[in-house]
């Protein structure tokens, strides 16, 4: 006659004379709630104790009767474990020895219920999802989520695991055979690096004045193509090369369209936008120097200033866009986790196994599954807060802060040093910044921790109610008690 076993909750669950074996939640395990960072220890000082009802008080239970389990996060204040008793079908359900040596072993798998279909998570070498269990025990690669023994105070055994609540960003994705990527990464990152930035370049080159810097367009432009030489370097070696004086023989037709597109955009002159990026190329130690480069010393003239020479930045993205389909090789690896919005509603499970691969065939005891939860994001309006009370300074009189040390060192170079020393009043009101200073040494500023919390909250006090004109917000950011900390205790 075969063995059978069964997943059950916990042992110090189970009413006298099995008035419970009838309810629905007796062959499930238990989802247990705890609030305290010592959610461990508590647990473990339940399930020893003498009482066998301590247990009872920790189940999870909904805010409200009649909705939905939902399980927060452990920034919130609330950790969850999953409790239950692995036992043989026999009168009694005496507890089952999980025989490691045999190779025999125990974990749960959290399952996420849409429409009635149950997901497993696979964490794959090449991508991770949702794939639907189509009535299988556990998936090929399903994520395995530990399970801990320990012994009760009536002498049984019982399993128990964490809820890894704290992974609801992960989970989150939508279920899929295969990652969802609808445009090519690189593609994306030539917009950020080079064609979002001119398509307005008032927004780039103005740097919140009225009054023109031509030195300074000029060096936002050369970074600019160089940004974009490394670019083709990165995903269209065999163009970069070419653009640096190499053979053009390994060019394919898309390549070689798209370095005649380059010569064709002029920018003034005899200078067009494909030399521009050899000169940039021959260039490329010197401008990776620390320090602010003076354009005109490294031959840099006014035409390779992009705010005066605008180009066809439509024709180039298709020019790219062609070229890069044409290299495959280069596409970057599919992102693991589709980033998509979690839904509202998404309901979870969770399953217990017990493995017994010694078998033949090999047998999997799968539990029935738990009572369904959601998963809490960060920022949920239902979630509790923990409390953080942060002391301002009491005495706040010049006396008073003097005494603070000033043991926070942020330490300036003497590039940096003068960035700071042309700061002046006059940019309040739309003026440029002062000149470079000429300091040769750097600075090592020492500060008091205090005094920068002060500065901190006037700041958060002062932005919050210019923002207020926007959002109104300023009724939900702050609860303001009185308290007398001159009271004696």
């Amino acid at each position: 006659m075969a063995e059978k076993f069964d997943w059950i909750k916990p042992s110090l669950l189970w009413q006298p004379d099995a008035q419970d074996m009838r309810r629905s939640d007796f062959f499930r395990p238990a989802l247990l709630e705890f609030r305290s960072d010592d959610f461990v220890k508590d647990f473990l000082a339940l399930a020893s104790s003498k009482r066998p009802r301590g247990l009872q008080q920790a189940i999870a239970q909904p805010l409200q009767p009649g909705r939905r389990l939902k399980f927060f996060q452990p920034a919130h204040g609330n950790f969850y474990l999953t409790c239950a008793s692995l036992c043989c079908r026999l009168p009694g359900f005496p507890d089952r020895e999980v025989q490691k040596g045999d190779g025999e072993s125990t974990f749960f798998v959290l399952r996420k219920k849409i429409d009635g279909v149950e997901y497993g998570w696979v964490a794959g070498e090449s991508n991770n999802g949702w794939r639907a269990v189509n009535g299988q025990p556990i998936l090929d690669n399903e994520e395995r989520l530990p399970l801990f023994p320990t012994t009760t105070g009536q002498d049984r055994n019982i399993f128990y695991g964490y809820v890894p609540v704290s992974s609801q960003q992960t989970y989150a994705a939508a279920p899929a055979e295969s990652p969802v990527q609808t445009t090519d990464p690189r593609l994306d990152e030539l917009d950020g690096v080079f064609i979002e930035p001119l398509k307005d370049p008032s927004l780039l080159f103005d740097n919140g004045t009225s009054t023109r810097n031509p030195t300074l367009e000029l060096r936002t432009s050369v970074y600019l193509l160089l940004d974009l030489f490394e670019y083709f370097g990165k995903y269209l070696p065999n163009v970069a090369n070419t653009l640096s004086g190499g053979s053009s023989s390994n060019l394919n037709a898309a390549e070689r369209a798209l370095l005649t597109s380059l010569q064709s955009q002029s920018l003034g002159g005899t200078l067009n936008l494909a030399r521009a990026l050899a000169v940039v190329a021959s260039k490329v130690s010197a401008l990776n120097e620390p320090g602010d480069i003076v354009p005109a010393d490294l031959g840099f003239g006014p035409d390779y200033n992009l705010r005066d020479n605008p180009l066809d930045l439509t024709a180039l993205r298709t020019r790219v866009n062609v070229a890069l389909q044409s290299r495959p090789d280069t596409k970057p690896a599919l992102i693991k986790v589709p980033k998509l919005g979690q839904k509202a509603g998404d309901l979870y499970v969770l399953r217990y196994v017990y493995e017994r691969p010694q078998c033949d065939p090999a047998r999997q005891y799968v539990s029935q599954p738990t009572e369904p939860f959601e998963l809490a994001p960060f920022f949920d309006p239902e979630a509790p807060g923990r409390p953080i009370r942060i002391a301002l300074p009491v005495d706040v009189s010049i006396g008073g802060l003097r005494k603070f040390p000033r043991n926070v060192a942020f330490m300036m170079s003497s590039e940096l040093r003068n960035k700071v020393n042309s700061i002046n009043k006059g940019m309040l009101k739309g003026d440029p910044p002062g000149a470079d200073g000429t300091f040769n040494l750097g600075h090592i500023c020492s500060f008091s921790i205090p005094i920068i919390t002060l500065i901190a909250f006037i700041l958060l006090m002062i932005i919050a109610i210019l923002l207020n004109i926007i959002f109104w917000w300023l009724p939900l950011l702050k609860i303001c008690f009185p308290l007398n900390l001159k009271a004696k205790v």
